[in-house]
């Protein structure tokens, strides 16, 4: 179909929506606090604003955070938690019961193996039922995932995976990724991916905003999510790992029933499967995706 700036094509709407937590304060962007939250005010306001998810903070500055907030609008936060297990819970307790323009919608952390997770559970994952929201564990993509994934499904958790960084060690191969994404989705298990997925569609990228940065190649949040439709409507195995590569944004089709790349199709039930399962990706930029969008005549 043609696209056009006032029609989102729905099989893209779908695969997007509430799909970019905005991560700001992260590297590369690297803002200052105030600026992070200016700039997520002014999307949540956007016209893209359908696109956006989750204002991630570090427990450890909620602090800092004023008060109250400009407009009706309440803002749901994913608030991570740090070494400082105890101390960083008190500030999310506290930024619950006292602000009431923040919304704690979910808790993210990380353990470095499975021997931990109980621990986790225990402690973030029983915050985060009392505020009445999710928590996400952070895992290594190394070792057997099966087993560490049936761990964070049985203690009632959330699964996590990093998939980029600041350097070309952080990013981890695709076979990795598509690992724990097949292994989440054969479990039924909710997940997010965080970290290097700010550009669309895979390829070589500077690694920050510095001028004469290291190039890596780096994956593509179209990329990935396509997969996690593939996955969803059972495709096989050689096309998700593909489409997992392509680098060519104008090779993905959207329209109002799917999305298609080459022999391949994913209709809305499928997407909507898919995104059951990927919930969402941290990004350290809202407006990186939405310009390759349009870059690409997606959006």
């Amino acid at each position: 179909m043609a696209y056009s700036p006032t029609h989102t094509p729905e099989a893209l709407r779908t695969l997007l929506s509430g799909a970019v937590d905005y991560a700001g304060l992260f590297p590369p962007a690297s803002l200052s606090l105030p600026e992070t939250l200016t700039r997520y005010g002014t999307y949540a306001e956007g016209p893209e604003a359908w696109a956006l998810g989750r204002l991630v903070l570090p427990a450890s500055r909620l602090a800092e955070l004023p008060p109250s907030l400009a407009g009706a609008r309440r803002w749901d936060v994913s608030i991570l938690i740090g070494n400082n297990v105890e101390g960083d819970l008190r500030q999310t307790r506290a930024l619950a019961q006292r602000r009431p323009g923040f919304r704690v919608a979910s808790l993210e952390g990380a353990v470095t193996g499975r021997e931990a997770l109980p621990a986790f559970a225990a402690r973030v994952g029983r915050e985060a039922a009392d505020l009445q929201a999710v928590a996400y564990v952070e895992l290594p993509l190394t070792g057997e995932l099966g087993p560490a994934l049936d761990a964070v499904r049985d203690h009632g958790l959330r699964a996590k995976a990093r998939t980029g960084g600041i350097t070309a060690a952080a990013i981890p191969e695709p076979r990795l990724v598509l690992a724990f994404m097949r292994a989440a989705f054969d479990r039924e298990l909710p997940f997010k991916l965080t970290a290097g997925l700010h550009h669309a569609v895979r390829g070589p990228r500077a690694l920050t905003y510095e001028p004469h940065a290291a190039t890596a190649t780096m994956h593509g949040f179209l990329n990935v999510l396509l997969a996690a439709a593939l996955l969803a409507a059972r495709a096989p195995s050689a096309g998700v790992e593909a489409a997992f590569h392509e680098g060519d944004g104008r090779a993905f089709r959207f329209d109002d029933g799917a999305i298609t790349w080459g022999e391949h199709r994913a209709g809305l039930d499928d997407i909507r499967r898919a995104r059951e399962r990927l919930v969402s990706f941290g990004s350290c930029s809202f407006e990186e995706p939405v310009q390759e969008l349009k870059a690409l005549g997606l959006a």
